[in-house]
């Protein structure tokens, strides 16, 4: 997929969640933004625990991230998310990867609902309820 066609796609998703009432075109661009943010910083997690035998266990072990997507780096330092440090694929296996969350925004619209990255490195919307009942990942502290 082009770069041209990847930006239709998401043109064309922004105006019909603005139609569908899902918010301001720049909320949606927003949100789009950062779930592909989050997924990002969840696929960089996984590679580097992947590359090492070990996750990472604070944000400098994501170094390529600052260079892959310095904007992402820097939400992270400013606290706009959160990453479970320290959490590996192995000891979450037991919950389903699909069902654990590894990242997540700071960030909730008014109905509560912020974007996540679960462990297995999809991104999705989730409301306030969902968020306080879905498991974050387990750390080795």
């Amino acid at each position: 997929m082009t770069a041209r066609s990847i930006t239709v796609w998401l043109l064309a998703l922004a105006s019909v969640c603005l139609v569908m009432g899902c918010g301001t075109s720049a909320n949606v661009g927003e949100r789009i933004k950062t779930q592909n943010d989050l997924k990002q910083i969840a696929l960089t997690y996984l590679t580097y625990e992947t590359n090492t035998g070990k996750p990472p266990s604070k944000l400098e072990d994501l170094a390529t991230l600052k260079t892959d997507n310095p904007q992402a780096y820097q939400a992270i330092q400013d606290g706009k998310y959160v990453v479970v440090w320290d959490a590996s694929t192995a000891r979450n296996q037991a919950d389903g990867l699909s069902n654990v969350i590894l990242v997540y925004s700071t960030n909730a619209d008014a109905k509560g609902t912020r974007p996540v990255a679960m462990m297995d490195g999809a991104s999705k919307l989730v409301d306030a309820q969902e968020f306080d009942k879905t498991p974050k990942a387990k750390t080795g502290k």
